[in-house]
């Protein structure tokens, strides 16, 4: 957590809480803020950062990027991605375009907006081929991400339990660049975090902070 504004309530001191709270799509730390020394004369506060859902870390730039290798733990792929103001997009792929089977790069259908935990679709109706063949295998994807952005989770869930309303707002307006036979898939459960792979990589934690 950093400091504060000079003037600011927690402008010498935070101390956070041991553990962050999800809350309604939004991820909340609670932390005690200081305006004055550690070992001098200072006002102590209670304070609250918040972030959005899995904003932790992120991937964020334009260009490709190959993933560290992961476990392929269900049939649908699925992404945090945050585009830029002036729009950007995303794809994600295997890697290896021999072995991809209608999902590598070139089959990606580009997400153009904000999206939390959304299914990825692949050219073909109804989404385009799933992961299936691959689950329970160690694959290796890459992302190309086109007017900027920032790439936070890649995960997988089952094709099962698809999301309601709630997995719905979770798009915060994204969209796929060409339509599709079947309507978005989304997960509201992180299975894991993919690590990048890159000399130019950028680590992002956007807050928002104020005093209670």
């Amino acid at each position: 957590m950093p400091l504060g504004a000079p003037s600011a309530f927690d402008s010498h001191v935070c101390f956070a809480a041991a553990s962050p709270v999800a809350w309604r799509g939004a991820e909340r730390i609670y932390y005690m803020g200081g305006n004055g020394p550690h070992s001098g004369a200072r006002n102590s506060s209670l304070g609250m950062a918040t972030l959005r859902q899995d904003g932790y870390a992120g991937l964020a730039g334009r260009g490709r990027v190959t993933l560290q290798p992961v476990l392929c733990t269900a049939e649908l792929l699925t992404v945090t991605y945050d585009a830029p103001p002036g729009g950007g997009s995303l794809r994600i792929g295997l890697a290896n375009e021999s072995a991809a089977v209608g999902l590598s790069l070139s089959h990606s259908i580009p997400l153009t907006g904000s999206a939390t935990d959304a299914s990825m679709h692949f050219e073909g109706g109804c989404g385009g081929p799933s992961f299936y063949p691959f689950v329970g295998k160690i694959v290796t994807l890459a992302v190309v991400i086109e007017g900027g952005g920032t790439l936070y989770t890649v995960g997988f869930r089952p094709r099962e339990g698809q999301a309601g309303a709630a997995g719905e707002e979770g798009m915060r307006g994204a969209r796929f660049s060409r339509s599709s036979d079947c309507p978005s898939r989304l997960s509201s459960t992180l299975e894991y975090a993919a690590r990048a792979r890159s000399s130019g990589s950028a680590l992002t934690i956007p807050v928002t902070r104020r005093p209670n």
